[in-house]
């Protein structure tokens, strides 16, 4: 495939592989993430089942994420562009602008709108207001998905200095979400003592990790076409899905085993520590939204 005219990526405008690989992890660390662990450990699979299931769906992930993004790598054309190989431009114009609406922008508006409730819920309790009124929320899920737009808006440079700045924040909030929980629940004696009658099968379990982040490995040519080299895909690809994916779903299973919820915002809020809980929440989704609107 040719490069065309209007795509080509100058040498100033290469990223590292660990900035692509920071964009990754940031789009990784979110709730959704913490929810497919739960469900994991609530279908009845083991500890060492889960992990296997993480494993191998992100590394099918990676697979085929990596190919794509070697091509973009190559001729620094987009996903939509690339696809008029196979598709012809008709239809990369239609069928990837409908899959992309669907996946892309449909999930912006739903973790706008979680957001927004959250955010409005807890305005509403520091200013005395009791619970947040419609219009609160509403108002509230519009702004922060014009700040998560605008910030899509800044380039794949705004992507990575968020990514930067938020995903150690995200881990060390997620880590002290789930240590606190296993110490005031008595969780290594839960964790110790889960041993699941029935298990749902590995297939379910790699079908629902696979699930989880199948859409990454279609759009990774839109990020993956600022790579240095083809190794930097590989590099990227790697280091920014699977340690990311390993650490949210097992800490969604480890907490839904402990406190019987994967949500770490409300777990903060039950420990005395909303405004944690809130912090999570907002980074989480910035993160993931702005890789959905860029």
């Amino acid at each position: 495939m040719q490069k065309e005219t209007g795509f080509e990526i100058r040498p100033e405008q290469r990223q590292s592989w660990l900035s692509i690989a920071a964009v990754w992890a940031g789009g990784m660390i979110c709730v959704p993430c913490l929810m497919i662990g739960g469900v994991l450990s609530q279908g009845g699979l083991s500890l060492w089942e889960i992990v296997i299931s993480i494993l191998i769906g992100y590394g099918l992930i990676c697979l085929y994420m990596i190919f794509v993004g070697m091509q973009a790598c190559d001729t620094g054309l987009p996903v939509a562009v690339m696809a008029e190989g196979a598709l012809g431009k008709q239809g990369a114009r239609y069928i990837i602008s409908v899959l992309l609406t669907i996946a892309c922008v449909g999930w912006f508006g739903i973790q706008s709108a979680t957001c927004g409730q959250a955010f409005a819920a807890m305005a509403a309790d520091m200013l005395g207001l009791g619970e947040a009124s419609p219009a609160m929320v509403v108002v509230s899920s519009i702004a922060w998905g014009v700040i998560m737009l605008v910030t899509a808006c800044a380039g794949f440079k705004g992507l990575k200095w968020l990514n930067y700045l938020a995903v150690p924040l995200l881990v060390a909030v997620c880590l002290y979400g789930l240590i606190a929980g296993i110490v005031r629940n008595d969780g290594a004696s839960a964790i110790a003592a889960y041993a699941p009658a029935q298990s749902a099968g590995m297939v379910f379990g790699i079908s629902m990790v696979v699930a989880s982040f199948a859409l990454g490995g279609v759009i990774s040519a839109d990020y993956c076409r600022f790579a240095k080299s083809r190794a930097d895909v590989v590099k990227s690809s790697i280091a920014g899905v699977i340690p990311a994916g390993l650490f949210m779903l097992l800490t969604g299973a480890l907490m839904s085993i402990v406190t019987g919820q994967y949500d770490i915002s409300a777990i903060l809020a039950s420990l005395g520590v909303p405004l944690f809980g809130l912090i999570a929440l907002v980074l989480a989704t910035w993160t993931t939204n702005v890789t959905n609107a860029y």
